[in-house]
């Protein structure tokens, strides 16, 4: 299979625009976008780390309005949340906020709609076995990462559908 070009299936932010950023903007993502879209990226996922409800709700809308009115659906076909069902443990949080790690809740999946096409969990939380079986059936792909899961947490995880 030939791909015209780069996918990427995390991007932070572009030329110094942070897609985690209280300050995000339209103008600022759409000069991100086209600037990876001019770098030969075709496909790209915005990826919004671990934050507050609010900021996921304010960025991920903003993204999805900036998506919708450039007719990017192809390009940009939805968002990856990196978080906010992490460890919160020093070394495995990275440089997430550990006061803004939560429990796992489809409610917050359920809120943001079908622009979260991606997720990164943490195998060993507390109750993310019923959640991965959860955003699967909601068609998200369920990534596994900062996290100090063990071989059985990795397991249960997997036989969940991440």
């Amino acid at each position: 299979m030939a791909i015209p070009g780069y996918v990427d299936l995390q991007v932070n932010g572009h030329i110094g625009v942070d897609f985690s950023s209280n300050k995000l903007n339209y103008d600022d993502f759409c000069r991100a976008a086209e600037a990876l879209f001019e770098a030969e990226t075709v496909v790209f996922l915005p990826t919004v780390i671990t934050s507050t409800y609010e900021l996921y709700r304010r960025n991920c809308a903003l993204i999805q309005d900036a998506v919708e009115r450039n007719g990017w659906q192809k390009q940009i076909p939805g968002i990856h949340l990196e978080g906010p069902f992490i460890s919160a443990e020093p070394g495995a949080v990275g440089c997430h906020n550990p006061d803004w790690v939560a429990e796992p809740d489809l409610g917050l999946i359920d809120e943001l709609g079908s622009i979260i096409k991606m997720i990164t969990v943490a195998a060993e939380v507390p109750g993310i076995t019923d959640f991965i079986k959860g955003a699967v059936e909601r068609g998200l792909i369920v990534s596994l990462g900062h996290q100090n899961a063990g071989t059985e947490d990795l397991q249960r995880a997997e036989a969940a559908g991440a």
